[in-house]
Order: C-alpha cells, then sequence, then structure tokens
C-alpha cells in the first residue's frame, strides 16, 4: 500500500494527481471525489498514454462535470472513467484500487501495479506501442 495524501486534499469535484518512479518504472495516478465517493485511476490516456490533467492536478472539465484529457479533449464519466467523447470514445480510464484508513488515502499498488503491465504491448495500426512510446515496424527497416 502506498499512501497518496490525506483524505481533506481532495475536495468534491476535484482530483489530485500522483507519480512515483521515473523512466519506463514511472507509476501515475490520481484520485478524485465525485459526489463524495473517492476514485482513482491511472493517468494515462486511453488514447495515446498522455497524463489527463493539463495543468497538473486539473482532471474535471470547466464545469466540473467530467473528467477531460488536456491533451486531446477525450471527456470521461468520473463514475467509471468511460470515454463519450474524443479521440478514445468507447474506451475506458484504468480504475486503481484505493482505500481510507486513518484519514489517509492509500493505493494498493500491489494489485495494480504498473510493473505487471509496463512491458505489455498493444498493437495499433501496425506499430506496437509501449505505453507513450511507439516503435513502428517499418521503422525499423
Amino acid at each position: 500500500m502506498r499512501r497518496l495524501c490525506a483524505e481533506g486534499d481532495v475536495p468534491d469535484g476535484q482530483g489530485r494527481g500522483f507519480a512515483f518512479g521515473s523512466g519506463m518504472e514511472r507509476e501515475a495516478v490520481f484520485v478524485i471525489r465525485w459526489k463524495s465517493k473517492l476514485l482513482g485511476y491511472r493517468n494515462s490516456c486511453p488514447h495515446i498514454g498522455t497524463p489527463l490533467d493539463w495543468p497538473e492536478n486539473r482532471f474535471f472539465d470547466i464545469d466540473g462535470e467530467f473528467l477531460m484529457c488536456g491533451g486531446h479533449g477525450a471527456v470521461f464519466r468520473p463514475e467509471d472513467g468511460y470515454c463519450f467523447e474524443g479521440p478514445c470514445s468507447g474506451r475506458s480510464l484504468a480504475r486503481i484500487e484505493i482505500k481510507v484508513e486513518g484519514g489517509d488515502i492509500f493505493w494498493n499498488d500491489d494489485k495494480s501495479s504498473l510493473r505487471a503491465t509496463v512491458l505489455a504491448v498493444k498493437r495499433f495500426d501496425g506499430c506496437v506501442r509501449r505505453r507513450a512510446m511507439s516503435v513502428c515496424p517499418a521503422a525499423l527497416r
């Protein structure tokens, strides 16, 4: 379990991001409070893997109604991370397991760690993607 912050550090309708490590070992997550419920997601847009918050710790749209990727404007439902508008429409943010204990928010990174998926390969348009970095077979010839 990793301590992220105090429960009071995430007001209703707002979020807070956290990053651990660097390079390919970097793990970025964020916590939001939506309708009084704390929810956690990986800070990686399903479109191309960029962080959602731009500027830092800004996860909600201007109306505070939906989560929004600052990179390409994808819009997600806060309650389940489902993208209903934008370049990754129909896909979802990856949920992380969090819990509140003694007034602090903890991430159960043992069960949801990127360590198990950092080398997972996704095939997209004939290219191999590893998080935000891609290698296209044509470029290797």
